[in-house]
């Protein structure tokens, strides 16, 4: 299908002499017949007001005259397409919520170093049947690779990352694309702000069972102010002042509710740099089943002519993303592209450029203006400088300045700097340093050593100078060989090839056909075509990564696939985006109104205006060359034609653009490696040049109907330069498979959760492994593990997959090593549940001393049990629901023991001893105490109580006694044991009374020993049982006592006599005898 490519241009005079302007802008003569009615219009007025119109209306992209004086051709210096980023992933498809791994590296292929690089990445979903090329597939995904790229002149870089594909992603077919830029301004592959100018792709897709499909905005429905916005045409243009209002649908194709959050935020120009951002908005939209909804954000007019609005929401982890351009007429803006050197390093003596690109963003000339390229040194000293003063075109165009350095710099830094009316608008510096570009091309410190022997050589010179300048062409032969040896022997660093080649080129001006009405035969200018070419080599199904070992014998298949988005064209300069083309043999132009009819049209009061533009190039086979492999003929491209897409025609009468679309199936061929074991494999897949056309059509209608008042076409041919894509592997020795890899993971798991997976496996050769899991069980891997390269033998690795449905699942993991041997895949299930709840026991387990069953706090998770009685504990179980059970416990309270210490055995004792008890008891409980103690005759709970004491004394009567003894805890419980001892207790024979030697022997004062004699009697010590007392009158005569028996014995009376010891009482004090006597009386009576 041939594309309709619009570009509002309105002018406010015409460009035609004329005699006066009516107050609207229109020329007055002009004017007089809009006025009139149009059936009323002569031949001589029609083409008169036609020409008007045509001529303030049509196309100005690029400029057909010669270039400002003091500038130069931008793009003899600026390559757009001049830097590769050739990635590719190891899997053909894979599944939502996997990792897909990218690998390849970024080729500069101009002659100055790139610096302060970076990768912009796109991924777009295509959907069923969509080969919409003024919209392009949908965007689900857009970011920036975080590392910033210094790349050596005609050097290369590695690079790797990942995309986590989103676990609610629908399937079917993917494609990233790449973009690069410097500054995070200048684009050097593809345009980032549009969805067609891409550089390199890779192909992929997504298997899914969930058809459900996610929330997302309608591409081809956008409008802004009620003008339907294509994402691959050049941009609506507004007013300054106009605010503009951007309405989207938002679709909902599921059969329940959702609520989703959307975020719009307004940029100008593009979004690299957060600094553009100019105006955020979000909201939350909640959306019924199946229902498509309009959501809307007002554009408020900014001083900048680019608005670059880019509106995302999310179901879950998906997205889908609309960037929608447009532009404002009226404001004077100028911008810079891509300053640079020509040469690195800086050499002395030697002539080098600077150079930077401008263009005015909007279609006409801006005037009083300066550009300033500086160069520095570290330490901020002026090298070079150089401004340009003058007019600044839409169409991009050149400024350079040759200077000669006067000494050498490889650390150095280039500002660009951009003024109008003598204020910066634009400034940006590029740093140049060597130990980022080429460590090697750094000054290198000299040691004293070279000093010296430097000194040596400038005094050989001296003293041989005529034979020095005998031999001066040679010395300088071989100073000049000493200078290049570096790159003669140590060529150009190895470099693993790409899988895709984006090949740019400059055009001619398409202009239209001359007509009566429009002499001046304008034209779309500046235009640049991109072309992408990818090949895939494919092994057992999977993608080979270049220098990959394969399989002696083993066969690969080369493949390149013709995508709807491997073409595009744009004018560059000015606001603009711009169109896919397509893989055809001819291009279509639009001339009559069934052909042109219905997508964005511009009117006016009385007119219709479509501008058309269309590139086609006819998609080339392959051919394949190399060595240690038999390749079989290439087959595939086959053309194909169907009805376009539906939406696309809904609005067209009978357009023949949309009858039908052209597609190409993939070519191919298969090629058996001979190599052997160790040998070299290399293969280089040729893209012969290819044939292309552009068309380009304009309809005008001055009433406004399906009649041409002026319709003209034209267009031009041109060649795609051929191009090769080149690949080297190894013929892998023979080796032992990896073990079948180990996985463990928890199962069930539940439903739209990531679930981690555990791999291990070893290789019997130590080769690296790498692990991969087929998702869905189609003998395809999905996942690799890890994403990109390989790991040790025996490493252990762990991945996540989540699954949006419940039931059991199957998926298989096998090992891969890098001899490309696979070991045998494992069959692995898991079962995914809505709902996983694991047992937990409650407070009450592990509690102890209890004497009844617990009764709450049995379970904190999961599903109560009955309580089984287990004699010193109490179990339950706390059930989960598609989890794991937990068994709990309670303990009893656990029963003391009580022992006896004393006696410590059975005894026979008399009635006449006293026996000490003493016991001990144990709380087993950690935390329990003893609290009481019960010696008991008769019972251990019953029965007299002897003592509540541990330890205590007691005489027993004649008679036999089980004395028993318990202990009691704190909890209230008594021992049960009950630890006892038998006590027998005799009567013994009669024991008399026998006064002791205190018997009969006078003392003044009372006798208190020797009262009563045991010596050789039997049985126990007999004590006195008491000493009369003196009478309180008279004369004392004695003391007296008994001696009481035992055991039925006798009684036995025994005194003592009583004196005072006159004597000694009147030597002592003096007195008479009389007065002691007095005084020994008082004495007895003190007792």
């Amino acid at each position: 299908m041939s594309f309709l490519l619009f570009l509002v241009s309105f002018q406010a005079q015409a460009q035609t002499p004329v005699t006066g302007i009516s107050d609207g802008g229109v020329p007055k003569d002009i004017q007089i017949i809009i006025d009139r009615d149009s059936k009323t219009w002569t031949t001589e007025e029609k083409e008169k007001v036609t020409g008007y119109v045509i001529s303030t209306n049509s196309p100005s992209v690029g400029s057909t005259g010669p270039s400002l004086p003091g500038t130069v051709n931008c793009f003899d210096y600026y390559h757009f397409g001049s830097v590769q980023v050739d990635l590719s992933t190891t899997l053909s498809q894979t599944v939502p919520g996997a990792t897909i791994g990218f690998s390849g590296e970024i080729k500069n292929n101009n002659v100055y170093p790139i610096v302060d690089g970076q990768v912009y990445v796109k991924i777009f979903k295509v959907k069923n049947g969509d080969f919409n090329q003024e919209n392009g597939s949908a965007l689900v995904d857009q970011f920036p690779l975080e590392e910033m790229f210094v790349i050596p002149a005609l050097g290369s870089k590695k690079i790797t990352f990942s995309w986590n594909v989103p676990e609610n992603a629908e399937g079917g077919e993917y494609t990233a694309a790449f973009f690069f830029q410097t500054s995070k301004r200048y684009n050097l592959l593809g345009l980032s702000f549009t969805d067609d100018v891409t550089g390199n792709q890779v192909h992929f897709s997504v298997i899914s069972d969930d058809d459900k499909g996610t929330v997302a905005l309608d591409k081809n429905t956008v409008t802004l102010n009620n003008q339907t916005h294509r994402f691959a045409a050049f941009p609506l243009r507004f007013t300054k002042d106009e605010n503009v209002k951007v309405v989207v649908r938002i679709v909902n194709p599921r059969n329940e509710a959702v609520t989703v959050p959307v975020v719009w935020k307004l940029y100008t120009w593009d979004s690299l740099r957060e600094e553009t951002l100019r105006d955020t908005k979000t909201e939350t939209i909640q959306l019924k089943p199946k229902e498509i909804k309009e959501i809307s954000y007002t554009a408020l007019p900014i001083k900048e002519i680019v608005s670059y609005l880019v509106v995302e929401v999310n179901d879950k982890t998906s997205k889908s993303i609309l960037n929608i351009r447009f532009a404002r007429d009226g404001i004077e803006e100028t911008r810079i592209n891509f300053p640079s050197i020509v040469a690195y390093p800086l050499e002395k003596d030697k002539e080098n450029n600077i150079f930077s690109c401008v263009h005015s963003i909007g279609d006409g000339v801006v005037k009083d203006n300066s550009l300033t390229l500086t160069l520095r040194d570290e330490k901020e000293r002026v090298i070079h400088t150089y401004t340009y003063e003058g007019d600044i075109t839409s169409a991009m165009m050149g400024i350079k300045d040759s200077f000669v350095p006067l000494k050498n710099y490889t650390t150095f830094s280039l500002t660009a700097n951009l003024k109008h009316k003598g204020k910066t608008v634009e400034e940006v510096r590029v740093v140049y340093d060597c130990r980022n570009i080429d460590v090697n091309s750094c000054p290198k410190p000299m040691s004293t050593t070279i000093k010296v022997i430097i000194g040596m050589i400038i005094l050989l010179f001296i003293f041989a100078s005529g034979k020095i300048l005998k031999n001066k062409g040679k010395l300088s032969l071989v100073v000049f060989l000493l200078l290049i040896s570096p790159a003669l022997f140590l060529g150009t660093p190895n470099s693993a090839e790409a899988k895709s080649v984006s090949v740019t080129q400059s055009l001619p001006i398409l202009g239209f056909y001359e007509g009566s009405a429009n002499p001046g035969g304008n034209g779309i200018g500046g235009i640049s075509t991109t072309v992408t070419y990818n090949a895939t080599i494919s092994l057992f199904g999977a993608d080979l990564v270049d220098g990959s070992s394969i399989p002696s014998g083993s066969t690969v298949r080369v493949q390149w696939a013709p995508g709807s988005s491997n073409t595009s064209w744009v004018g560059t300069g000015g606001t603009y985006d711009s169109p896919y083309g397509r893989w055809d043999s001819s291009a279509k132009s639009c001339t009559t109104y069934s052909d042109c009819y219905g997508i964005n049209t511009i009117y006016g009061s009385f007119y219709r205006i479509i501008y058309q533009g269309d590139m086609a190039i006819t998609p080339p086979s392959f051919s394949i060359s190399g060595s240690g492999l038999t390749c079989g003929t290439t087959l595939g491209g086959v053309r194909t034609s169907g009805p376009y897409n539906a939406f696309m025609c809904q609005y067209v009468p009978s357009p023949t653009y949309c009858a039908t679309v052209v597609s190409y199936s993939p070519f191919y061929a298969d090629c058996v490696v001979t190599a052997l074991s160790g040998e070299s494999i290399t293969m280089n897949v040729a893209y012969p040049s290819a044939s292309g056309a552009m068309r380009a059509g304009e309809f005008v209608s001055y009433d406004s109907g399906s009649t041409a008042t002026y319709s003209r076409s034209g267009g031009l041919s041109f060649s795609v330069p051929a191009q090769a894509i080149s690949f080297s592997f190894v013929a892998a020795p023979p080796s032992s498979p990896p073990t079948t890899p180990t996985v463990t993971y928890q199962n069930p798991s539940l439903v739209n959760t990531p679930v981690d997976f555990t791999v291990t496996s070893t290789d019997a050769d130590g080769d690296n492994i790498r692990y991969g899991f087929d998702w869905d069980r189609n003998n395809t891997i999905d996942e690799w593990v890890p994403s990109v390269g390989y790991v040790s033998s025996g490493t252990s690795q762990t991945v996540s997959h989540t699954w949006s449905t419940t039931g059991y699942k199957y998926f298989n993991a096998k090992t891969q090593d890098i001899n490309n041997n696979y070991s045998t895949q494992v069959l692995k299930s898991i079962n995914i549940v809505s709902t996983i709840v694991n047992g937990v026991c409650g407070p009450a387990n592990g509690t102890t001393r209890l004497t009844t069953a617990p009764t709450s706090g049995l379970c904190d998770a999961g599903t109560l049990s009955f309580v089984m009685d287990g004699g010193t504990y109490y179990r339950w179980d706390c059930r989960g629901t598609n989890g794991t059970d937990s068994v709990c416990y309670a303990y009893k309270n656990k029963t003391p023991t009580a022992s006896i210490s004393s006696p410590t055995t059975n005894i026979t004792i008399n009635t006449s001893q006293s026996q000490q008890f003493t016991g001990t008891a144990t709380d087993l409980d950690a935390d329990g105490t003893i609290v009481a103690y019960e010696w008991r005759t008769g019972g251990c709970s019953s029965g007299t109580l002897l003592s509540s004491l541990a330890s205590f004394v007691h005489q027993f009567s004649a008679g036999t006694y089980r004395v028993y003894f318990r202990g009691k805890d704190d909890s209230g419980v008594w021992s049960t044991n009950c630890p006892n001892r038998l006590i027998t207790v005799n009567t013994p024979d009669p024991i008399n009374g026998v006064c002791g030697s205190a018997n009969g022997a006078a003392s003044q004062n009372k006798p208190t020993s020797n009262l009563c004699n045991t010596v050789g009697l039997p049985g126990p010590v007999v004590s006195p049982e008491n000493i009369s007392v003196l009478p309180e009158s008279g004369t004392p005569s004695s003391w007296t006592w008994t001696c009481a028996g035992e055991y039925g014995g006798t009684d036995v009376s025994c005194s003592s006599n009583t004196s005072c010891g006159d004597n000694k009482c009147q030597r002592t004090k003096g007195e008479s005898p009389a007065t002691c006597r007095a005084d020994c009386k008082v004495k007895f009576f003190e007792f």
